[in-house]
């Protein structure tokens, strides 16, 4: 169901999120869904099953569908004050749910492949960011301190994601009038603005040299020189990626499984540079990515 959601090539699909994108507001209008049917219909199912029998059974998880369970339960036992906009209901722990998911599934995926597919290109810098990830394991064991303590690894994850970046752009409404600085162009309240993600990870005001895969970008005293939201992978602001953290440690802990135990190189099928599939609204690469894979021995 998530990668009809993401990889339908269908006209109607595509044309649909686009107005979905531009204008949120419209399709609600009209009734039209920016959803198909299956994948609306699988989700509702399973998340409303999910919270009856918890509500049945008193089970409470610590998870996200707890959290708003949690907040629909006091607003409807009188602190409502506490709350600000509409009410969440069950249809909103649901729509909530498909977000959260859909939005760290196949983007985490595509993070997770453009890497190794940059780490197969750049042997070299495969072997350094496998042997920090071997020291660290031999030192600490294999636990969630240690993974994060992968400074080399998480340098390449990101450098990974300036180049491939799964998401294209990100579209945000201006709040106030704004004067872009240094000229008399106004973008004017309710605008809403697409960031593009491409114009400003391959900036080569920021990023020198922007098609060289560099992890090294991503030291401290690399960092410090560029504006903050000089790297837009995650967005940045209050509307930055709520997941954002938990899609790091997810990806740094496949990634350092993965080159723990295995080698990965390009071959004949490898496209160089990387070729994405226009048909599709996220970055997905064309006739999919190839790479030769080696167990390493122990």
């Amino acid at each position: 169901c998530i990668k009809q959601f993401f990889n339908s090539t269908s006209f109607l699909d595509l044309f649909i999120r686009l107005i979905s994108i531009t204008w949120p507001n419209l399709l609600a209008k009209i009734k039209f869904r920016s959803v198909q049917k299956p994948v609306a219909d699988f989700f509702l199912n399973t998340i409303t099953e999910t919270l009856r029998y918890r509500k049945a059974n008193n089970v409470v998880r610590n998870d996200f569908l707890q959290l708003l369970l949690q907040i629909k339960d006091n607003q409807e036992f009188g602190n409502k004050n506490n709350f600000q906009g509409a009410a969440l209901t069950e249809t909103g722990i649901v729509a909530q749910s498909l977000i959260f998911f859909v939005g760290g599934y196949e983007t985490t995926s595509l993070t997770m492949a453009y890497c190794l597919y940059e780490l197969a290109v750049n042997p070299g810098i495969q072997e350094k960011a496998r042997g920090e990830i071997k020291k660290i394991v031999e030192q600490q064991g294999f636990t969630y301190d240690s993974v994060m303590g992968m400074s080399y690894l998480k340098k390449c994850v990101l450098e990974s994601l300036r180049k491939h970046s799964p998401v294209p752009s990100h579209n945000r409404e201006c709040t106030k009038d704004y004067t872009i600085p240094g000229t008399e162009i106004v973008i004017e309240k309710g605008t809403v603005v697409f960031i593009v993600n491409r114009a400003i990870n391959n900036d080569p005001l920021y990023y020198p040299n922007p098609e060289v895969f560099n992890p090294d970008r991503f030291s401290e005293d690399e960092v410090t020189k560029r504006p903050p939201a000089a790297f837009t992978a995650f967005g940045f602001g209050p509307r930055r990626c709520i997941g954002s953290n938990f899609a790091t440690v997810e990806t740094q802990t496949c990634l350092a499984k993965l080159l723990l135990n295995y080698k990965f190189s390009i071959n004949a099928k490898t496209k160089i540079p990387m070729v994405y599939d226009p048909r599709i609204l996220i970055n997905v690469p064309q006739n999919g990515l190839y790479l030769s894979i080696e167990k390493i021995s122990a």
